[in-house]
């Protein structure tokens, strides 16, 4: 899905109405739904050590998602060029630079796959 995402990315303004494009807009708004299906269904889980132990990496993935398909539901309206994304009223307020973000930081990734560290 993340290479989707890249390719459908890959420049400033995409062809929103290439289908190619449309149907990983539309995969990845699926995804996204059932990401949020998984969170609800975890809320009722009964076990609540299982619960906290998935719950903040669950809760990161879906607010990351979904704000993947809020940036690509503003490319789909076709904004003019000299407008910026987020809008004011599209700001989310989540914390991005979680746990994740953090170790991948860490390492690296060249074009080849290939793992570095430092500067």
């Amino acid at each position: 899905m993340l290479a989707k995402a890249r390719r459908m990315l890959s420049t400033h303004r995409p062809d929103v109405d290439d289908p190619d494009w449309q149907s990983g807009h539309q995969a990845i708004t699926e995804l996204r739904d059932r990401i949020r299906t998984l969170f609800h269904h975890t809320t009722e889980l009964e076990n609540r050590d299982l619960f906290y132990a998935f719950n903040q990496y669950l809760w990161e993935v879906r607010e990351e998602v979904t704000h993947l398909c809020t940036y690509l539901d503003w490319l789909a309206e076709k904004p003019p060029a000299e407008v910026a994304f987020p809008g004011r009223e599209r700001i989310y307020n989540f914390y991005r630079q979680g746990f994740s973000v953090a170790v991948q930081e860490l390492l690296k990734r060249d074009r080849s796959g290939r793992f570095h560290h430092g500067a």
